[in-house]
């Protein structure tokens, strides 16, 4: 299960599931954020991913930060898991 978390309030929790070439599993969620403002400088994004109850979730945070004059900004953060580099680690 893959959730993305914006200032710590669920952003994303619709995951895709796709099988692999070798057999195996990829479990996607992407959020994209757009229309940056004022109001997102200092924000918080978080991935959280896991697999079972017997390995520990990976997370991944992007904290964001603005230094420039902007009109429009968009965003797009992508965060790929395999549950085979995962077992692959634990082994």
């Amino acid at each position: 299960m893959v959730t993305w978390y914006r200032n710590e309030q669920v952003a994303s929790n619709v995951s895709t599931v796709l099988k692999t070439s070798v057999g195996g599993h990829l479990v996607r969620n992407e959020i994209t954020v757009r229309n940056l403002g004022r109001q997102d400088l200092h924000s918080q994004l978080k991935c959280h991913a896991s697999n079972n109850n017997r390995t520990h979730p990976l997370e991944a945070t992007v904290h964001v930060d603005m230094n420039c004059k902007y009109t429009q900004s968009v965003v797009v953060i992508m965060l790929t898991t395999t549950r085979e580099k995962q077992k692959n680690k634990s082994s």
